[in-house]
């Protein structure tokens, strides 16, 4: 029976019992814990994680080091395997109130900053993949950025070695009146196969704006699941990329909560499989408030006989007013054998609202490459264009230059260099 295998938490606070309790009594209602994506109604897309249930239900503790550099405004961040983090910090923010706690020993000590924050936004059933995290999580830390520091960067590397099941939790909260420029690199190595389950919330106070750049890079051997739960404050500009390109298997899931007035949002998902690699994108953006904006891009490339699936959701609650969003999922399929599933879709319920989704597969353009190679291209040359031209829309969307140069660094060690002099 699972529940032999919930974390055990002392002292924790008052609502976790609360939010332990409905993540339960939903899978119990299922009888097992294979998760749908979308809904208990479609097996299509289901996961069975009767298999990856941890060890015992002990939270463990993360040896952290800690540095102070003469540097300002920087954090770096080396999370080895959610064994040890190694800190970097400038000493202008240690001195301002900056702080990296593991979670294990913030529980114990009843820190007001765990009893709240920790799971405060959180509907246990609004993602149930969230909610296995919540149930099986083995360690975690938690980040504090203070307020009015104005640009902070922080670069957060994650490795991982080994494979071990339960879920590792994060969350970065950036108080008010800071823009906080943040990249994340995600990568696997080692020859054993690996089980990576994380989830994470990023709670952004009133007048701070968020920059996040995600890069995964895993090896084959990996299955990684990511849950994320964005919430701004109110007079937040969030932007939110992220690219995948490695795993065998990744489920992705972003949801952003625009629980204050005047939030801009624009998020941009790019991705690349081959092989028989499978992903599960998942993007539910949800307007809570006045005068709120959403722009969601997904652009993915696919060859081989990897499989996509896309579910996007843009959600306007009841009662709002001068809301502006649209949601695209688009894919290029180099093969006949790989396949994708894009499913946009609105729930709204307001009605001073303007709104709109689009999806588009498009297959390899035959007639595309029979006009470049008469342009004295070759034939892989002309296919590298095209693919280039279809996901560069999407990195321009990008607006940190570094981000962007990475992202297309990435592209050329992936065999997709451009055969021409492009002006970006």
């Amino acid at each position: 029976m699972f529940r032999d295998y919930i974390t055990h938490f002392e002292n924790k606070p008052k609502y976790y019992s609360r939010v332990i309790q409905s993540v339960v009594d939903e899978f119990e209602k299922w009888g097992s814990l294979k998760l749908p994506i979308i809904d208990k109604t479609n097996p299509k897309y289901n996961v069975d994680f009767s298999n990856r249930l941890p060890y015992d239900n002990s939270l463990y503790l993360i040896k952290v080091g800690f540095e102070v550099l003469n540097t300002e405004n920087q954090v770096d961040l080396e999370i080895l395997d959610y064994e040890k983090v190694n800190v970097k910090v400038s000493k202008n923010l240690v001195e301002a109130g900056f702080f990296v706690k593991d979670l294990y020993l913030s529980v114990i000590s009843n820190s007001d900053f765990v009893n709240s924050n920790f799971l405060s936004f959180i509907d246990p059933t609004d993602s149930m993949f969230f909610g296995y995290g919540i149930l099986f999580i083995k360690a975690g830390i938690l980040v504090y950025i203070p307020k009015d520091i104005g640009k902070v960067n922080i670069n957060i590397d994650k490795r991982f070695t080994k494979g071990r099941n339960g879920a590792f939790y994060n969350m970065l909260y950036i108080d008010s009146g800071n823009d906080a420029n943040i990249f994340e690199n995600v990568s696997s190595s080692g020859g054993e196969p690996k089980f990576i389950f994380e989830f994470s919330e990023i709670l952004v106070n009133d007048s701070s704006n968020v920059n996040f750049h995600y890069l995964q890079n895993n090896d084959l051997n990996t299955e990684y699941f990511v849950s994320r739960k964005v919430v701004p404050f109110g007079n937040n500009n969030v932007e939110f990329n992220t690219v995948s390109l490695g795993s065998l298997y990744q489920r992705e899931e972003n949801r952003i909560f625009m629980k204050g007035h005047n939030v801009e949002t624009k998020y941009t998902c790019i991705y690349f499989t081959n092989d028989s690699q499978r992903y599960d994108l998942i993007a539910n953006i949800r307007h809570g408030n006045l005068s709120q904006g959403a722009d969601v891009i997904t652009k993915g490339v696919l060859d081989d006989k990897s499989k996509v699936y896309f579910n996007g959701v843009l959600k306007v609650d009841k009662g709002l007013k001068h809301i502006n969003s649209f949601l695209g999922g688009h894919s290029l399929h180099l093969s006949s054998e790989c396949k994708s599933d894009s499913v946009p879709s609105l729930e709204i319920d307001s009605f001073d609202v303007k709104s709109g989704h689009a999806a588009s597969l498009t297959q390899l353009d035959e007639e595309k490459l029979f006009y470049m190679m008469s342009r004295g291209l070759s034939q892989e040359d002309a296919r590298k264009a095209i693919v280039y031209g279809f996901i560069e829309g999407a990195i321009r969307r990008i607006s940190n230059e570094e981000f962007k140069a990475k992202v297309r660094e990435l592209l050329i060690k992936k065999g997709l260099e451009l055969p021409l002099e492009v002006e970006y």
